[in-house]
């Protein structure tokens, strides 16, 4: 009965806090994207050259994808780490 009542917390706690802190990192995302395209393709790189200023895009775009996948990853792991150590306590684990 134990493993059921911890899995049933970890169900119905973790899914609403999980979206409490998720939330505000996708709607920074969404708020975002579409202003980083425009923004890549107005870079006047020509001093560059055709292969650096795309280069220069893609690690600008890269940044941009890492950036956020570590925000999503951060919330997933610390929200899961929170609620756990919050149901662990209760069944004294």
């Amino acid at each position: 009965m134990d493993l059921l009542g911890i899995t049933l917390l970890y169900i119905l706690l973790f899914l609403p806090i999980f979206w409490i802190f998720t939330y505000p990192v996708y709607w920074l995302n969404k708020k975002t994207k579409h202003k980083l395209n425009p923004f890549i393709m107005s870079l006047r790189l020509e001093l560059l050259g055709s292969s650096m200023s795309s280069f220069f895009r893609f690690l600008i775009s890269g940044t941009y994808i890492f950036l956020f996948g570590t925000f999503y990853c951060f919330v997933f792991f610390g929200t899961l780490m929170v609620t756990g150590n919050f149901i662990f306590s209760w069944f004294n684990i």
